[in-house]
């Protein structure tokens, strides 16, 4: 700052300067200018949906490009509208909800929505904060799409129901155990043949399905088809195997209401 000093007479008597250290200040702009710039190149790169709205009206303020590319909207047409205008929320309520949770603890984390897309829908995990930018208060958005994940994981449903329902009307007594050897399909021939329901016995594990066949808690020939012992053979006749598969003839104590019964297993 700098200031002109006249005597009495008025003529110019001194320069009058004032110096002010702004190094500090000019690190703070470097540092904030770097910090900018680092959102804006996290923001844009994102492989997820990010937008920018307020939180008051839900009107867009930025995108990245995986906004635009999902969606199917243009930049145009994104910026500057309300996220209910372009009609992206299955139910706005949902929208004023998650406003309302935001507003309360300052984020919301992985909340499953389906949003509506130009052309489809995007099943997708939605995560989003409270920010300020100028003063004004905004919500900062990021859906991570998973909608191959969804469509995966139904498809492995349907086809566990398939084989279910096969298992369940096979003519031989069937059962099935996961790998912590806990009973996950019992058909109706097995019913019939131990008098026990699927009710009764599925999700047990600790050898419960060999109760019924042995009155006792042991390894069956389900549970040798993993291991390689000599007790096979002092338990079953005729074993063989043949690659994944084993094979073996037994008497059963158990059935037939204690008098036992001869089984093949496979």
């Amino acid at each position: 700052w700098v200031s002109e000093v006249f005597d009495a007479d008025g003529a110019l008597a001194e320069i009058l300067c004032i110096g002010m250290d702004m190094t500090r200040r000019k690190v703070l702009e470097e540092h904030l200018r770097h910090s900018e710039e680092k959102f804006s190149k996290t923001f844009m790169s994102s492989p997820d949906p990010v937008l920018i709205t307020t939180i008051d009206r839900g009107i867009i303020l930025d995108v990245n490009e995986a906004m635009i590319e999902k969606t199917g909207f243009s930049r145009n047409e994104l910026i500057g509208s309300t996220t209910r205008q372009i009609n992206i929320w299955p139910d706005y309520s949902i929208r004023e909800r998650i406003r309302e949770s935001i507003e309360q603890t300052g984020a919301v984390r992985n909340v499953e929505i389906e949003f509506r897309l130009r052309n489809g829908v995007m099943h997708a995990l939605y995560s989003a904060v409270r920010i300020e930018i100028e003063g004004q208060p905004c919500i900062l958005s990021i859906a991570r799409d998973v909608t191959e994940l969804r469509k995966a994981d139904a498809e492995r449903r349907e086809a566990l129901q398939r084989m279910n329902d096969i298992i369940e009307f096979l003519p031989d007594a069937t059962f099935v155990v996961d790998d912590e050897k806990k009973v996950t399909a019992w058909n109706l021939a097995c019913e019939k043949m131990t008098g026990v329901k699927k009710e009764e016995i599925i999700g047990k594990g600790d050898y419960a399905y060999a109760i019924p066949f042995y009155g006792d808690r042991r390894p069956l020939l389900i549970d040798y088809v993993t291991m390689d012992t000599d007790e096979l053979e002092q338990q079953y006749t005729e074993v063989k195997r043949t690659g994944h598969q084993l094979f073996a003839l037994s008497f059963v104590p158990a059935l037939n209401s204690g008098k036992g019964a001869f089984l093949s297993a496979n």
